[in-house]
């Protein structure tokens, strides 16, 4: 098994999806916005906030390298992480499988509501579709599997992923 690392655009579900395939797959789970916290004291919205976006990027450059140089892990990815050439670089080596989550960005912005967290990135009521179509290129880059959310709960989400990259699971990947 090697690292499976889950890209996609905020409210995709990645965060929700890692910690079901960990649980599925008994692989550890790294999400790397609260490895960004521990290590730097500030949530990655304040990072951007105070520091700047080219700031952040940097900081979760460097988390990605560290939790990719660790155990084999589910990592949940920012939604972001992929504008960064020396991120998709690191998602592309051998023993990283990059899953992009797709979804719908009705059902994206309508999840990102629900969770009330804070997206700087997405202040403006036109960003998520600036968004789409600035990083969408560089999912179709790095990723080894697609699976879209939209409809799935996590677990279901897991399971897809799960019967694709392991193949003797016996779940059907639908």
């Amino acid at each position: 098994m090697t690292h499976v690392a889950l890209i996609g655009m905020p409210g995709s579900g990645k965060s929700s999806t890692a910690l079901a395939l960990a649980t599925e797959s008994g692989l550890a789970h790294r999400d790397l916005d609260t490895v960004v916290a521990e290590r730097t004291g500030a949530t990655p919205s304040e990072i951007i906030r105070t520091e700047g976006e080219s700031a952040f990027r940097s900081i979760e450059m460097d988390t990605l390298a560290d939790v990719l140089a660790g155990e084999e892990a589910i990592i949940a990815c920012g939604g972001g992480i992929v504008v960064t050439e020396g991120c998709r670089q690191l998602l592309r080596r051998p023993g990283v499988v990059a899953v992009w989550l797709t979804v719908m960005a009705s059902t994206a912005q309508a999840r990102l509501a629900a969770s009330g967290q804070d997206r700087p990135l997405l202040d403006d009521p036109a960003a998520y579709d600036r968004l789409w179509h600035e990083r969408r290129r560089h999912y179709l880059s790095v990723a080894d599997v697609v699976v879209a959310t939209d409809a799935r709960s996590p677990a279901h989400v897991a399971h897809v992923i799960a019967a694709r990259l392991i193949p003797d699971a016996g779940v059907a990947a639908s």
